[in-house]
């Protein structure tokens, strides 16, 4: 059993359900009679389940009351049941186990899971996080709403589910998208060992993960270059840098007009981006950068005189080099657009 859980899957604390059938449980509080009707018909009230959630109905009647109406539930249904039960769940610990029926796979359609898991992620305090991260590892399985959770209890779950933790996120052939990237930021610097999930960041940069043609699974470079100024000065970040800055060296020094466009359109979004290691690209790229196709030779100091008007603008802050960025950026577009694949700043 998953640490910090009961022998029937349900957090400390969360109370016992009360015997009875539906019928017999819905006797004890008019709410619950009206929210089974509503959930037999177009689905949960926000009124009725926030009037409910303040109502003194015993714990224990809730308990078993959930446990049933999600068994009933039709599937149009149950998402709207499965958001009315998080409040019961973040504030009391009751519903978890009609939460974890109702959000089974196959019970509802994976982006309301998702939704929900999110949601839920948000909600959970202290004492719902071993529950509440079982949950999402073994019944919700959405990348989003995984990084969602580690991005607000990131050091606990390092702390107390470390082994979980670390073999849902690196499943063979997971890659970049879905916000994996993102959950691998929250948790670099406060695993023990951070050498498999840096591992798994140079596969990504070796594969092309972060490339134009990549295919499913594979995210926007722009969002490498987002992360790594968002997490400056944790250890890990220059050793990511320096993989995915050698990879653009290599590119533009290689003999492949496809690689070297490749790397030119990732210095342009460097640009976009405004990223935090343009100074290292200029003066160790540029300088080595001296033979290109004749298509890409057209661009080049164009391109150089972005990156340098952009550094410029990054380490000073001033208006006057940010409208003197936005100027070079025109005149490189107007050189030629497909060399280097960028209209425009990059958004996820």
């Amino acid at each position: 059993m998953h640490r910090g859980l009961r022998p029937d899957g349900r957090p400390h604390g969360a109370p016992e359900p009360a015997p009875g059938s539906l019928g017999e449980l819905t006797r004890h509080h008019p709410l619950l009679a009206a929210l089974r009707a509503e959930l037999a018909g177009v689905g949960a009230r926000i009124d009725t389940t926030d009037a409910l959630v303040d109502a003194n109905v015993d714990p224990s009647v809730l308990e078993a009351f959930f446990s049933l109406v999600a068994r009933e539930a039709r599937p149009e249904t149950r998402f709207g049941l499965g958001l009315s039960l998080l409040p019961f769940v973040a504030r009391h610990q009751i519903g978890c186990e009609a939460a974890a029926f109702v959000l089974a796979r196959g019970a509802m359609a994976d982006y309301e899971r998702g939704f929900v898991g999110m949601r839920l992620a948000r909600l959970a305090g202290p004492s719902l996080v071993p529950w509440c991260h079982w949950l999402l590892v073994t019944v919700v399985r959405n990348d989003t709403a995984y990084q969602t959770f580690l991005s607000v209890h990131g050091p606990s779950v390092v702390r107390d589910h470390l082994d979980a933790m670390t073999e849902y996120l690196l499943v063979p052939d997971r890659g970049p998208a879905g916000y994996n990237i993102d959950a691998f930021a929250c948790v670099l610097g406060s695993v023990p060992d951070p050498r498999p999930f840096l591992l798994r960041w140079f596969d990504w940069i070796n594969d092309g993960r972060f490339d134009r043609a990549s295919g499913p699974g594979s995210e926007h470079v722009g969002l490498v270059y987002a992360i790594l100024d968002s997490y400056a000065g944790e250890a890990w970040v220059p050793l990511v840098a320096e993989a995915i800055e050698t990879q653009i060296h290599v590119r533009l020094l290689a003999s492949d007009p496809a690689k070297i466009r490749e790397g030119l359109h990732q210095l342009a979004v460097m640009c976009n981006r405004e990223y935090g290691g343009i100074g290292r690209v200029l003066h160790r790229t540029v300088p080595a950068v001296r033979r290109l196709p004749p298509a890409e030779a057209r661009v080049w100091p164009a391109l150089v005189a972005l990156l340098e008007a952009t550094w410029a603008y990054v380490t000073t802050g001033s208006a006057a080099w940010s409208a003197e960025a936005s100027a070079r950026r025109d005149r490189l577009l107007a050189i030629d657009v497909d060399a280097v694949a960028t209209a425009g700043p990059w958004i996820r």
